[in-house]
């Protein structure tokens, strides 16, 4: 199976329908990917960056855009990184005060690292996390 990296332009244009011609440009190479089985992935840093993106920039919900992102990596038309840890943290995401983007800092890390230092307080509540003073 042959696996096509999207940028988050791409993303970006799926989630909020604008520009509308390269909304519909987006959504058109999408179904050729599908047609010809081949898969649409997203990685962990794209991921990162829209949900950026939606946040700042398009001033969507923090929630809600945690959720369209796991709805459109859910689609069957994207798909996250393999080996990525984005899914892991969209579902974990609202959980507690870590943010989305620290969560998936954490679970990159831990898979390869024993504990993660850091000095912010709400971060340092997850499992596995130092709080230095």
């Amino acid at each position: 199976m042959k696996f096509i990296g999207l940028d988050t332009s791409v993303i970006l244009r799926l989630l909020t329908g604008t520009p509308e011609a390269q909304a519909k440009a987006a959504m058109r190479y999408l179904q050729e990917l599908h047609k010809k089985q081949e898969r649409a992935v997203v990685s962990d840093l794209v991921v990162a960056e829209s949900y950026y993106a939606l946040s700042y920039h398009y001033r969507v919900p923090r929630s809600e855009a945690t959720e369209q992102l796991a709805n459109l990596l859910h689609s069957g038309y994207v798909f996250a990184e393999p080996e990525g840890v984005a899914m892991d943290a969209l579902k974990q995401a609202g959980k507690g005060n870590a943010g989305f983007v620290d969560r998936i800092i954490r679970e990159q890390y831990l898979k390869f690292v024993a504990e993660i230092a850091t000095f912010d307080i709400q971060f340092s509540r997850l499992p596995k996390m130092r709080l230095l003073r």
